[in-house]
């Protein structure tokens, strides 16, 4: 049975505020290489999460990629998850796996729509709430 790490929680202001950081990367931030994301499309992102997971445990951790996106990571309970944004076309990709189970679950969303929104929430709530 593998061990489970318990991660600090971070509020919805730590997650505000990472976005703010992430606004100050420019283009070469990885090592002369990553381009750095929209801010538009990071106040975007800054907008959603704050409507969807502002009074939620399930805040999600953020990081930059090397192509100008966002990546959400979630440790939650036994579970770990993903969700990679793209910040232009909205579009994203979802990834679990429960570290006792194996079991992995995959998904995509459509983060221009409200709907895929609050299934997105649905998901890392159950995640949040799931006893392994």
């Amino acid at each position: 049975m593998p061990d489970t790490v318990a991660l600090p929680s971070i509020t919805a202001e730590q997650t505000q505020w990472r976005i703010k950081e992430l606004m100050q990367l420019r283009d070469g931030w990885m090592n002369g290489q990553g381009k750095a994301p929209s801010h538009l499309e990071l106040q975007w992102l800054s907008e959603r999460l704050a409507r969807y997971f502002l009074s939620s445990v399930c805040q999600p951790f953020l990081y930059p990629t090397a192509e100008g996106n966002v990546r959400l990571e979630w440790t939650l309970d036994t579970n770990e998850a993903s969700l990679e944004i793209d910040l232009k076309t909205h579009n994203s990709s979802w990834h679990s796996l429960n570290m006792l189970t194996d079991k992995e679950e995959t998904d995509s969303f459509l983060l221009s729509t409200e709907e895929d929104w609050m299934r997105l929430a649905r998901y890392a709530h159950s995640l949040a709430r799931s006893k392994a």
